[in-house]
């Protein structure tokens, strides 16, 4: 089948769902789309993949930039499920982002600091190799 149309999920778009209903929203720089999924559960899978992809790419284009030098870059553990690894960390403004080691081209992950609460752990169960 020939698709209807393309929206560019750009860094500056918006993905939203309304409260109590199947509906979301893509809020590009023109145009607002409203699509209606069948259940909540799709809807909010929908919500998730497509906040994701829009983040990867903000983040794509935040790494390219030339002109942005990393605030604070080292290696730190990082501990998920009580299983711990080493991760190259970079600070790029507000992203936090976490590599398999400095030369890594694709992260592992990112977290946008400004909704993020910071504090040192002072008792850490973490084992170093």
């Amino acid at each position: 089948r020939k698709p209807q149309g393309i929206i560019s999920l750009h860094e500056s778009c918006r993905v939203s769902r309304a409260e109590g209903s199947n509906t979301f929203e893509i809020a590009t720089s023109g145009k607002m789309y409203y699509l209606t999924a069948d259940s909540q559960p799709l809807v909010e899978e929908w919500v998730r993949v497509l906040q994701n992809v829009v983040q990867r790419n903000a983040l794509r284009l935040l790494l390219s930039r030339q002109d942005q030098a990393p605030t604070l870059q080292g290696w730190l553990v990082k501990v998920k499920h009580g299983h711990s690894r080493r991760v190259w960390c970079v600070l790029l403004g507000k992203m936090f982002v976490y590599f398999r080691s400095p030369n890594e081209q694709n992260p592992l992950g990112q977290l946008n600091m400004r909704d993020s609460r910071v504090e040192e752990v002072k008792n850490s169960s973490v084992c170093s190799s």
